[in-house]
């Protein structure tokens, strides 16, 4: 006879239910949590990155790549400065950036004459280009716009600009053509070739990167200096003094810092959101680098997939931010610079990778600027001294002569540009970031200027111009 069952014990089925309830939940929970809290940062991500597009959008309307593209060829040809450069750089043989001659010629004081062997090297290297090469850009100085035409990589950063090496070369030409000039004393066309570098800065135009703007800004720097020395060999025009002013101050009006802002977040925005989309493949920006940066991007490529929106965001409002502060007066420039620029820690790999040096841009464009006002108002110092016979009391005579509208002031502390006499002529100059230079960097009488004279502009007396070469007096 079979015994029946011992009836389950339900305190016990209970506790067995409670357990594997409980060991569901241990596992569950937390991938469920997890889970949860990577969709939730996604979506916060998503939601950074659209601010900070439509951000772009309400402030700056037509802001992507697309757009200043069409903005900038919109400009006919017939109208564009780079054409008649494009036409002339066909004619330059090789490469002249750095050349032996444009080395030698930076060892030679401004109002120094140059020796026999440098002036016979410049007349084989300039006088056969100059009815090709010369005519051309002198063409390119009645246009007022311009822009060189450029294939845009998708990746943005792998974009080539072999137009901007072109500028740097005949800028140099410029130059040796103007040094070449002023040995002939022909100070009037050295003039006009050392103000044609200029119309290369008119070329570039509104060229939407960083590269293009700071090329622009050392092509200003060259012209500003290959008139300076012009005027410490000998005596321009009044009229030709008043249309550089012009050209000077169009130049400065110029926001090339703005340029070269947008053209990057317009540039970075296109490559993040090629590399989304998957449009783009990181392997294949990597083939476009070099090998330090390439080991840098392979340590990068490591975090796309997870983190590529988020530093999307950030670049995209870091952007926003600077472009902002570009917008207003420039002796607030590297203070409000300061708070939206991080170390490198605060920042992700890629962020770190792609986004430029801010600060360094802001401080090129500062220089730059200073640079072009020191000669706008030294040119009316010029021209006072040869309307009054002598040097003005202070840079307000100027105005008061109507040679300047106004006293330029500093841009990097709002005062007006200091000015004072030397043992042998003039200099207008600008205190500089920290305030401490003074206008002395020729003072001691050597042919080493370690400021670059991008704060100053030196102007010298008639009879301290044009002076033999350096241990010649003797002979």
């Amino acid at each position: 006879m079979e015994q029946p069952g011992r009836p389950a014990d339900p305190s016990q089925s209970r506790r067995r239910r409670i357990w594997l309830i409980g060991a569901v939940a241990f596992v569950v929970l937390p991938v469920a949590g997890f889970l949860g809290l990577m969709l939730y940062n996604r979506a916060q991500t998503e939601r950074a990155l659209q601010r900070a597009i439509e951000h772009a959008d309400k402030t700056d309307p037509a802001w992507r790549l697309e757009d200043i593209e069409s903005r900038r060829l919109a400009l006919p040809m017939k109208q564009n400065a780079a054409g008649p450069v494009t036409y002339a750089a066909k004619a330059m043989p090789a490469p002249w950036t750095g050349s032996a001659e444009a080395r030698r010629l930076e060892q030679f004081r401004p109002n120094s004459q140059l020796d026999p062997a440098l002036t016979g090297a410049l007349r084989q290297k300039v006088r056969p280009l100059r009815d090709t090469v010369l005519v051309r850009l002198r063409e390119a100085m009645r246009h007022q716009r311009g822009w060189f035409l450029v294939q845009w990589s998708p990746d943005y950063i792998g974009t080539v600009f072999p137009h901007l090496l072109t500028a740097r070369d005949l800028a140099e030409f410029l130059t040796l053509d103007a040094a070449l000039r002023n040995e002939g004393l022909d100070h009037g066309g050295a003039w006009e070739s050392g103000l044609n570098i200029l119309a290369l800065c008119r070329a570039i135009g509104e060229e939407p990167s960083g590269v293009a703007q700071v090329t622009r800004q050392s092509l200003r720097a060259q012209a500003v200096e290959c008139l300076e020395q012009t005027l410490a060999q000998g005596i321009v025009e009044d009229e030709a003094l008043a249309e550089a002013q012009r050209w000077l101050a169009a130049e400065a009006s110029e926001p090339v810092l703005l340029f070269a802002l947008r053209g990057e977040r317009a540039g970075m925005h296109m490559l993040l959101s090629n590399l989304e989309s998957g449009a783009l493949d990181w392997k294949r920006v990597l083939d476009t680098m070099d090998r330090n940066a390439r080991r840098t991007a392979e340590q990068v490529g490591n975090l796309l997939d997870d983190a590529i929106k988020r530093d999307h965001a950030e670049i995209l409002d870091h952007y926003n931010r600077a472009i902002e502060i570009a917008q207003g007066p420039p002796w607030e420039l590297l203070r409000k610079t300061r708070f939206i620029v991080k170390t490198r820690n605060e920042m992700s790999a890629l962020v770190r990778f792609l986004l430029p040096d801010t600060k360094r841009l802001v401080e090129r464009y500062l220089q730059s600027q200073a640079q072009l006002d020191c000669a706008i108002a030294a040119l009316g110092v010029e021209r006072y001294r040869r309307q009054f016979g002598a040097w003005p009391k202070s840079l307000d005579d100027l105005v008061a002569a109507k040679l300047l509208d106004k006293v330029p002031r500093d841009v990097y502390d709002s005062r007006v540009l200091e000015y004072r006499k030397t043992a042998d002529g003039v200099v207008v100059y600008s205190p500089g970031p920290e305030a401490t230079f003074r206008g002395d960097a020729l003072d001691d009488g050597s042919q080493s200027d370690p400021h670059g004279r991008h704060h100053e502009f030196r102007l010298w007396n008639p009879d301290k111009r044009r002076q033999p070469v350096p241990g010649q007096n003797d002979k």
